[in-house]
């Protein structure tokens, strides 16, 4: 056992002095912000006032309409404009409205569409318009201006008139569509005649005009006698459209494709019509490079499967 006695070690803390680099700097004191009672308001801005029916018909778009349509109607004073033609018959040319008067009838018709003042033109007036618009549409909706590369100059000129055919009917349709879209229409201006129409023509030149020209894959090669070829090959190697005609045409379809799914809104259409509907909503999504086409029409779509979700597309 051990006999060397404890002994107790204490030991004692010395504080370090910090050195001069190790020195904190004094806590920064924040300075508070005075408080002021102040009062955040919002100023809301209250709905504006309708305009009357007088004030609408003074105003300067309605006019213009009004003097527009007064001028095609003087031109077919003597024209029987319920006349029927037959399905492959030539319109007189009596029943064609120019080109650029009809110009400023569509856009004219979409300002008074815009401004809710459509529905004070009187119904007689819109229904004898609608149905020379009718005449004007039927005009160009069997024509194309897609041709072979190898035509000759003469053919390139009757490709010009037949493309002033297709806008005429393409402005009467677009006219023919913010009538019968715009709010409150009397229900004698929706003439079924009208709308076929309107529907028939969009799906011709969709089908003939507009997938050719932006998906190489429905061109047919008259050389091999519709010979399609490789889809993913003809689609890599297929150029961008720069045919100014071409694009404003195809604004203007697809602008169509929008307002037809709006008339399903307003008015119960046949059969018949919501059918070829069907099928006109659904091919723009096998077609490239058409996608603003697509979402009008997938609001085509979803509204016919809305009204009438047993239909077959076809």
């Amino acid at each position: 056992m051990d006999s060397r006695p404890w002994r107790t070690v204490h030991y004692i803390a010395i504080p370090l002095q910090p050195t001069q680099g190790s020195r904190r700097a004094p806590a920064a004191t924040l300075q508070q912000k005075p408080y002021t009672n102040k009062r955040i308001e919002r100023k809301l801005v209250g709905p504006t006032e309708k305009l009357s029916s007088e004030e609408l018909m003074e105003s300067g778009v309605y006019q213009r309409f009004n003097r527009a349509v007064e001028k095609i109607f003087d031109n077919t004073e003597d024209l029987d404009v319920n006349a029927e033609i037959e399905e492959d018959g030539v319109v007189p040319q009596e029943y064609l409205i120019p080109k650029y008067e009809l110009m400023d009838l569509c856009s004219e018709a979409a300002k008074l569409k815009s401004l809710g003042a459509m529905a004070i033109v009187p119904p007689e007036r819109v229904v004898r318009l609608l149905n020379i618009l009718e005449k004007n549409i039927r005009d160009g909706a069997k024509v194309t201006p897609i041709m072979d590369e190898d035509d000759e100059d003469d053919d390139r000129l009757w490709m010009e008139l037949v493309m002033e055919r297709i806008l005429r009917g393409m402005d009467a349709s677009l006219t023919a569509m913010y009538i019968m879209t715009a709010l409150n229409m009397s229900k004698r201006i929706y003439l079924e005649d009208v709308i076929e129409r309107c529907v028939q023509f969009t799906k011709f030149q969709l089908s003939n005009t507009i997938y050719p020209s932006f998906d190489p894959v429905y061109r047919v090669d008259s050389k091999r006698d519709g010979f399609v070829g490789n889809m993913k090959r003809k689609r890599a190697q297929c150029k961008d459209v720069r045919n100014r005609t071409i694009l404003g045409l195809y604004n203007k379809l697809h602008e169509v494709v929008g307002l037809l799914a709006d008339l399903l809104s307003i008015q119960t259409l046949t059969d018949t019509t919501v059918l070829q509907l069907s099928t006109l909503g659904v091919c723009p999504f096998f077609v490239e490079n058409v996608s603003e086409l697509q979402l009008s029409a997938l609001r085509l779509v979803t509204k016919v499967g809305s009204l009438r979700p047993l239909v077959v597309y076809s």
